[in-house]
């Protein structure tokens, strides 16, 4: 029987997208009910949905089982769905809920996929909603703040792009991503699909495909003229929020991280999360924001948080008797449920958590110095709303980052880095020996001799032990004349050649006879 609703909504759904007229909603776009206590920013909200395939990957097979041949699109089907400043319009009247739960999409290929995406979510509203379908209906007609494709407000904004969770859609967190477009920030995300089926699962297959999913609307927003691709943040909400961390750890033009009650805060899933191929904590970064309901689980743990050690880490701890009070959800369950009549229906954990979100963003993504200031005040921690901070230690350059330096003739620069991070850290390994060897030669094919010998002796300091590196140094002190530094270089080859285990017999031979012949010569 439940599944007969879910078909019966779906389709109400549907006709109220396709036929609700215009004279049956607002005629400004404002704070919606859902809104509760919170105030919209200075700008009006629109909202878009553009309808992509990404042909690098297949969501369907090419042939039934049967050898039958598919007839239809199977390249991977990517909705996105934009909240953005607005310009006023004259006719601009607000969406519906229902208009969440299903964007209606220009490409007719994608209906059957978004219907299936609805019934998903209609079955997470019937949970809310006691199964009541008459409530549901009453739900999903009711207004929200954004207007459909509204005119894109002048000027640039920072783009978030936000990861839903695992089964519920984009009306999870509407209300918030409808906040910061008000505020000034763009909000872009797609439908949390798996690999190759509708649901992603905890499989790695999964994860991956949900991040590819938001680099590819990264991309997308990059056309965008009122997108500073310079200013990105990502937000993400239970599954979605391993996805968010992941997608910063590749990608280095991400600014900030919000994860909201995220997967990998939950003890039976640290060892999933962090073991996920993907994962590398050494490059995350950036600031991360935790939000989580501090009085729901008792599995909340934050060891693999605690573990990224080049990340600012803000947390807030909201009360609540359910988690889904840390969502539009919540809101949505409030306002259906209420039998009392009241004209204000407000979540203020929820709300507390889009303010928060709102200063962690406009701090990261605009440098806003009151909005830092707010996120460290001691206020924020005050009442039932627990907040701690863990501060960043400084992270080590990358080898990219290391040899890009040199290559941009910052070589002195380099070479102080080296020395300070050796000193605190004698252990720490900054390039691989190879890597700066062929930088070595770069500079030595380049006839900039007295670099190419700074940095082949700065490799000698970091690898000792190696007789290449020294056979290499001994190449730039002959080329710059240097014989007595050139003897000492393959004086310490043949010293160090029988203890190095890198080289295999062949090379071995080469360093063996090439240090003793260049001895004979340079001491001639």
């Amino acid at each position: 029987m439940l599944q007969d609703n879910h078909r019966l909504l779906a389709t109400v759904a549907v006709l109220l997208v396709v036929f609700l007229g215009p004279g049956s909603r607002t005629a400004r776009c404002e704070a919606s009910v859902f809104w509760g206590g919170l105030s919209p920013g200075p700008h009006l909200v629109g909202f878009e949905a553009v309808e992509k395939y990404d042909y690098s990957r297949t969501f369907r097979e090419k042939y039934y089982y049967d050898g039958v041949p598919y007839d239809g699109e199977r390249a991977r089907p990517i909705q996105i769905c934009v909240w953005y400043p607005a310009s006023p319009r004259d006719d601009a009247t607000p969406l519906v809920l229902s208009e969440y739960l299903f964007p209606l999409p220009e490409d007719s290929r994608f209906f059957d996929i978004l219907s299936q995406l609805q019934a998903r979510e209609l079955g997470s509203l019937f949970g809310l909603l006691g199964n009541n379908r008459a409530l549901v209906q009453d739900m999903i007609n009711l207004p929200v703040s954004a207007v459909s494709e509204a005119p894109r407000l002048a000027g640039t904004f920072p783009l978030v792009v936000y990861f839903a969770n695992s089964q519920t859609g984009i009306s999870e967190d509407a209300v918030l991503c409808e906040y910061l477009a008000s505020h000034g920030f763009i909000v872009a995300t797609s439908h949390s699909l798996g690999a190759v089926g509708l649901t992603p699962d905890m499989l790695p297959l999964d994860v991956e495909a949900t991040v590819r999913d938001r680099e590819l609307v990264l991309g997308h927003m990059r056309d965008y003229s009122n997108v500073n691709p310079d200013r990105v943040g990502l937000i993400g909400r239970g599954y979605g929020g391993l996805g968010a961390l992941i997608m910063q750890m590749r990608n280095s033009d991400v600014d900030a991280v919000a994860a909201v009650d995220p997967l990998f805060t939950y003890r039976p899933l640290l060892e999933f999360a962090a073991g996920s191929p993907f994962y590398d904590a050494t490059r995350m970064q950036v600031p991360l924001m935790i939000a989580y309901p501090s009085g729901v689980d008792e599995m909340f743990d934050k060891s693999l948080v605690e573990d990224l050690p080049y990340s600012d880490r803000c947390f807030f701890g909201f009360p609540m008797a359910r988690r889904q009070n840390l969502s539009s959800y919540g809101i949505v369950a409030a306002i259906g449920l209420d039998t009392t009549g009241a004209a204000d229906i407000s979540s203020p954990s929820y709300e507390a958590f889009c303010r928060h979100t709102l200063d962690f963003m406009k701090a990261y993504l605009l440098d806003d110095s009151s909005s830092l200031e707010s996120l460290n005040s001691p206020a924020m921690g005050a009442g039932d709303i627990v907040a701690s901070v863990l501060p960043a230690s400084t992270p080590p350059p990358t080898e990219a980052q290391f040899s890009r330096l040199i290559e941009a003739d910052r070589i002195e620069k380099a070479v102080d880095i080296f020395y300070q991070l050796k000193k605190s850290d004698p252990d720490l390994v900054i390039f691989q020996e190879a890597t700066l060897n062929a930088l070595g030669y770069n500079l030595l094919t380049a006839n900039r001799l007295r670099e190419a010998a700074i940095i082949f002796k700065l490799n000698t300091e970091a690898y000792p032990n190696s007789a290449n590196v020294w056979d290499s140094y001994a190449d730039a002190c002959i080329a710059s004349g240097d014989t007595q530094a050139a003897i000492t270089c393959y004086e310490r080859v043949l010293e160090v050649l029988p203890g190095d285990s890198a080289v295999g017999p062949g090379i071995r031979e080469i360093l063996q006879n090439n240090a003793t012949q260049g001895l004979e010569r340079l001491r001639q």
